[in-house]
C-alpha cells in the first residue's frame, strides 16, 4: 500500500543546477524558492541530461537525451514494494516507517517479494534480463519496462480489485504499457479494475518521479505502479497467496505483450520532449506521518 507525500524544504542559493539537485546538504534559507525549473537548465541534472531546445519545440518544453543502452537481452525491473526499506538513502528516509499493509498476520512486503520472484522466473524463461529491486531504485534506472508491485488495504475488508498508474512528464509509451498490463492482469486474475481508487500517491510515486528523486527510473523507462489487490479482502488475499502463480502470470503476460509491441529502438531511439516540469530539492528531514 502506498502512502507517500512529497516533502519540500527551502534551500540555499543556487550554485549550480547539478549541485542543487544532487546535494542533500543545503543551507536553510526561508526566503529561497525551493524549486528548480529544469526547463531553464542545460547539462546533466541528476541522472538525465537536459539538451538545448531545437527549432519546433513547444515553448518551455524540456528536451532530454536518451541513455546509452548496453547490448544484450532486453531488461525488466520488478520492484518488490517495501522490501529492504530500512536501507533507504537520506532522500527517502520518510519511507522507513512505511512498511506496507498487513492483515491477519500477513505482511504486504512478503507478498510483493514472492510475486516479484515468480514474475522474474517467468520473464527469464523468455530470455529477458530481470532485476528484482528493493525500495531504493538505482538512480536513473534504465530498462525496457519497470513495474512496482504493491498490495492495498482499506482497513475493513470491503474493497476488492487492482489498479495501475504511471507518472507524468515521462515517455510516450506508458499509456500503452498500462493498457497492456491492465488487460492481461484482469484476464489472468479475474479481478476488477479499481480505476476510482487511483490516487496521487500512485501517480506521484517516488520511483517514477525522476524530476523529484534520484532513486527513480529514467524518464525513458516505461514505468508503472501496480496495486495487485486488497490484502484486507479475503478473496484478493487468497489469490495473491494461494494462487500467486496466476498473479505472476498476469503481470508477466502484460510485460511481454508490451515488449512485443514496442521495440527498444522505439523506446530509446530519440530525445524526449516533455512539458515544463520542476526539480525539487532532496528532502533533508522527514515530515510524513505513519500510515
Amino acid at each position: 500500500m502506498l502512502l507517500i507525500t512529497a516533502v519540500l524544504v527551502a534551500s540555499g542559493a543556487l550554485v549550480s543546477a547539478v549541485w542543487r539537485y544532487a546535494s542533500p546538504d543545503v543551507s536553510a534559507n526561508p526566503t529561497a524558492d525551493p524549486l528548480v525549473y529544469i526547463d531553464t537548465l542545460l547539462g546533466p541534472v541528476g541522472a538525465v541530461t537536459i539538451l538545448p531546445a531545437k527549432s519546433g519545440d513547444p515553448p518551455g518544453y524540456v528536451r532530454i537525451s536518451p541513455p546509452k543502452v548496453p547490448d544484450g537481452p532486453r531488461r525488466v525491473g520488478i520492484q518488490a514494494g517495501h522490501w529492504m526499506t530500512e536501507n533507504v538513502p537520506p532522500e527517502l528516509q520518510r519511507l522507513e516507517d512505511q512498511t506496507g499493509a498487513s492483515w491477519d498476520g500477513i505482511n504486504e512486503v512478503d507478498i510483493n517479494l514472492d510475486i516479484a520472484q515468480r514474475v522474474a522466473t517467468l520473464l527469464k524463461g523468455q530470455g529477458l534480463a530481470v532485476d528484482i529491486l528493493p525500495t531504493t531504485i538505482p538512480a536513473g534506472y534504465v530498462a525496457d519496462a519497470f513495474v512496482a508491485l504493491h498490495a492495498d488495504s482499506d482497513g475493513v475488508g470491503y474493497k476488492s480489485g487492482f489498479k495501475i498508474a504511471h507518472g507524468s512528464r515521462r515517455g510516450p509509451y506508458e499509456d500503452q504499457f498500462q493498457q497492456d498490463l491492465t488487460d492481461e492482469y484482469a484476464a489472468a486474475t479475474g479481478l476488477g479494475y479499481d480505476a476510482a481508487g487511483i490516487t496521487r500517491n500512485m501517480t506521484n510515486y517516488y520511483g517514477v518521479s525522476w524530476n523529484r528523486y534520484r532513486s527513480s527510473t529514467s524518464p525513458f523507462t516505461p514505468s508503472l505502479v501496480l496495486e495487485m489487490g486488497f490484502l484486507s479482502n479475503d478473496d484478493d488475499r487468497a489469490l495473491m497467496i494461494d494462487d500467486a502463480d496466476t498473479v505472476a502470470k498476469g503481470i508477466a503476460n502484460g510485460i511481454l505483450r508490451f515488449l512485443g509491441e514496442v521495440p527498444s529502438t522505439s523506446i530509446f531511439g530519440k530525445d524526449l520532449v516533455l512539458p515544463p516540469t520542476r526539480v525539487f530539492p532532496i528532502p533533508t528531514q522527514t515530515a510524513t506521518p505513519k500510515p
